[in-house]
């Protein structure tokens, strides 16, 4: 992977020459416009902001050989720590890779976020990065092809190829998105540390192994925190891993109905009530993004379950519409195979997992949100189902062993994680874990690292005593 990577300038340099061949002269080139044409155009008026530094980096789209590739805008984020600019140097910047796949950064921290307003209850919603911000500045990147700012995809595009979207936007791309956005934004005698969250974990093992392969592009992070990270391994059978996910949301639905005895029966209620306002949705079942979240999810849940129950029916639809919880994107779709499903589709791989483990219409259903019947007539769905994007460029696991080898490694699993649950984090990090590795099993499910127990390990490791 990305062979002639060592010749070009483009980390080095802000002006890269790339490819200006007409696309019919080339199948490669063409293949690449038609990606971009697929992509919708951004505002350069994104760049404007008072309180973040805003960038676009010109990469390429083909970070495998960049002298021959069509550029596109990378669109990142320096976000400052708790009262303070962007500037402050005395607080450490974090690069968060973020996970997904296909979910762009605006996701962890608003993009219209207002730094002026302290009320706890609005940063909360408003930001995953309340507690990290009092230590750190933080470094974000849209990665590409998602619902951000670097080269969106225009999924009403009947024309679109996941295998072309596969190949342009995978995780080893991403990972050399983030080095570039490093470049430019980290100075070269400060130190920088990652955080490589949930799927994330597959950009940032590419990034750690491309700095040992091209160290004078990608620096090396003084530390690295894979948090409830998925890890690529080129001959894992995916349904291993879908297998311990799909029965941890069973104990965690279980937990639930422990905890609230009559929460089956309204879960029921709610589906039936919400299939009659908006016929088809998968509201319900994208509950499960909050299983397991947080100290109180259990009521949590049963709140949420609760407010959308004593709506109206015409406020119920509004709520649902309005509402953050929602079916993971068209991109997750055409990712997942390419990544931690080793070709196997997420439709094909509901079918097979629920019929191994059923669950009750009084549980919360992931796996029900791939096969409702609202998504027959998806045609990117249907065009990934037929023809699954594969991995490609799978380092192995020795490389990835070495790679670890060279700053301070961090792997944290968390109890209660519905997607990444700890028996599947304990397998995957004793694959890959080097000797020098710290290993952390922390409370609050699958975004633990965000809460105190996470803040705390990360302020002791990566900040002086006088700065903790």
């Amino acid at each position: 992977m990305f062979r002639r990577i060592v010749t070009a300038t483009f980390l080095i340099a802000p002006i890269f020459a790339f490819a200006t061949t007409k696309p019919s002269c080339n199948p490669e080139l063409q293949e690449q416009d038609n990606f971009l044409s697929w992509t919708t155009q951004v505002s350069a008026s994104i760049l404007k902001h008072s309180i973040e530094k805003r960038g676009f980096i010109k990469a390429p789209l083909n970070w495998e050989d960049p002298a021959f590739s069509r550029p596109v805008n990378v669109f990142y984020r320096l976000i400052p720590a708790e009262n303070g600019d962007v500037n402050d140097s005395s607080k450490p910047i974090v690069v968060y890779i973020n996970g997904g796949p296909g979910y762009p950064s605006h996701r962890y921290h608003d993009l219209d976020f207002d730094y002026s307003n302290k009320d706890p209850e609005y940063q909360d919603k408003h930001s995953k990065f309340t507690l990290l911000r009092k230590s750190f500045r933080i470094l974000l990147v849209d990665q590409r092809g998602t619902d951000g700012m670097s080269c969106p995809m225009n999924l009403d595009c009947s024309e679109i190829d996941p295998l072309v979207v596969a190949k342009f936007t995978g995780p080893e791309a991403i990972s050399m998105d983030y080095a570039a956005a490093i470049a430019k934004v980290v100075p070269k005698k400060e130190k920088f540390y990652i955080i490589a969250q949930s799927y994330g974990g597959y950009a940032g093992v590419y990034y750690m192994v491309n700095a040992q392969k091209f160290p004078k592009q990608v620096r090396t992070p003084d530390g690295i925190v894979f948090s409830s990270s998925a890890f690529p391994f080129p001959d894992a059978d995916p349904l291993v891993q879908t297998r311990i996910r799909r029965r941890s949301q069973l104990d965690l639905n279980q937990q639930l109905a422990k905890a609230f005895p009559d929460i089956p029966d309204r879960i029921r209620i709610l589906r039936a009530r919400v299939d009659i306002a908006i016929p088809g949705s998968t509201f319900v079942d994208c509950l499960f993004f909050m299983l397991g979240k947080g100290d109180h999810w259990e009521k949590q849940i049963s709140d949420k379950v609760d407010e959308f129950l004593v709506a109206s029916d015409t406020d119920l639809k509004k709520l649902i519409e309005a509402d953050e919880l929602e079916p993971p994107p068209p991109m997750n779709y055409i990712l997942s195979p390419a990544t931690f499903q080793n070709g196997l589709s997420d439709r094909a791989m509901a079918r097979q997992i629920m019929a191994e483990i059923p669950f009750d219409k009084g549980m919360i259903n992931e796996m029900a949100i791939y096969v409702a019947p609202i998504f027959d007539t998806n045609h990117i769905m249907n065009r990934t189902d037929a023809n699954p994007p594969r991995p490609t460029n799978v380092p192995s696991t020795d490389k990835i062993r070495e790679a670890l080898t060279h700053t301070s490694v961090i792997f944290t699993g968390a109890n209660n994680d519905p997607m990444v649950p700890l028996e599947a984090s304990r397998m995957m990090i004793a694959q890959i874990a080097p000797p020098n590795a710290q290993i952390v099993e922390l409370n609050g499910g699958h975004s633990a690292i965000m809460f105190a127990e996470g803040y705390d390990l990360l302020k002791r490791n990566w900040l002086p005593k006088k700065g903790r």
